[in-house]
């Protein structure tokens, strides 16, 4: 980061001196010291910046620490378009304090509090990347994924399920946690990274059935095999395998070249698990018969 030059305060420009003329000598004076009053009132008004104490000198590290201290007030009392502008400040003018960096978080802190989650995503990742080894690095990196999931699309009643929208952030939000949990281990957010990437891997998985029951009313059963094989190897253990295994078994048999023996065997995986979904197991057991049905016809066209 380039040092900023140290800010002194502009030399008092004179005021001009009063000459006596030949008549009017009252009137000019009383005009002359108006126009000094006016001056004096403007530059009160206007003011200037304060220099800027030597950077590693005691005074630098207070008044840093006093700029900071007024961003956060403002943040506290929510104010958060006036402790964007306080942390702003205190990173310009004191880059080479502990306060520039919580100052930047600040500011990312105060955009995710306004709801502005791609522009505080943003802010976060810039923090991970030009200070990796700060403390609160880990923080920022949890934070920006965090800010990325509230920017995904929800389930909110007046709009489409999440698992008909774009998906685009909560693939983004898979690889920074993904990266987080890998490079910040010891991190006290790990569990809750950990319940959010089982929230946004359950949204793609929820994603792919979406889309695999939109090929099968349309009978494109090799789009449905492929979408509930890719659930069940991307997404398993998430609480959608029984789901996924019996309509997968349902496209097997649906296939122009049927695999009952495929379809046989992960229904018997169904209907073997506990706590078992009624309306699944009732598929499951049509489903199942079906495909007994199936493969011993094949066995016996075989034969012939």
């Amino acid at each position: 980061m380039v040092p900023m030059e140290k800010i002194s305060p502009k030399k008092a420009t004179r005021a001009p001196r009063l000459s006596p003329g030949n008549g009017g000598r009252g009137l000019v004076s009383l005009l002359s010291l108006s126009l000094l009053a006016v001056w004096i009132c403007l530059a009160c008004a206007t003011g200037r910046p304060e220099p800027i104490p030597e950077p590693g000198t005691p005074s630098y590290k207070e008044a840093a620490e006093a700029a900071f201290d007024s961003a956060q007030t403002a943040y506290d009392r929510r104010d958060y378009t006036l402790a964007v502008e306080r942390f702003e400040r205190v990173r310009n003018r004191y880059p080479h304090s502990p306060y520039a960096a919580l100052a930047e978080l600040g500011i990312s802190d105060a955009l995710f509090a306004q709801d502005r989650f791609l522009e505080a995503a943003d802010a976060y990742s810039t923090f991970v990347s030009l200070r990796p080894a700060h403390p609160q690095a880990h923080y920022a990196a949890w934070r920006e994924a965090l800010s990325l999931m509230r920017q995904a699309p929800s389930d909110l009643w007046i709009l489409p399920p999440a698992h008909e929208k774009d998906l685009t952030h909560v693939r983004e939000v898979i690889d920074v946690l993904e990266r987080f949990m890998f490079e910040y281990p010891e991190s006290e957010h790990v569990d809750e990274a950990r319940e959010l990437l089982d929230d946004a891997l359950s949204r793609l998985a929820r994603h792919e059935l979406y889309v695999a029951d939109f090929y099968k009313r349309r009978g494109q059963w090799r789009a449905v095999v492929f979408r509930l094989e890719n659930v069940l190897d991307s997404y398993g253990g998430l609480g959608f395998d029984e789901l996924a295994k019996t309509g997968l078994a349902e496209a097997y048999l649906k296939l122009d070249d049927p695999r009952p023996s495929d379809a046989v065997r992960i229904l018997k995986e169904v209907l073997s698990g506990d706590d078992l979904d009624s309306d699944i197991e009732a598929r499951a057991e049509r489903l199942l018969s079906e495909a007994v049905h199936l493969a011993e016809e094949q066995s016996r066209q075989g034969e012939d």
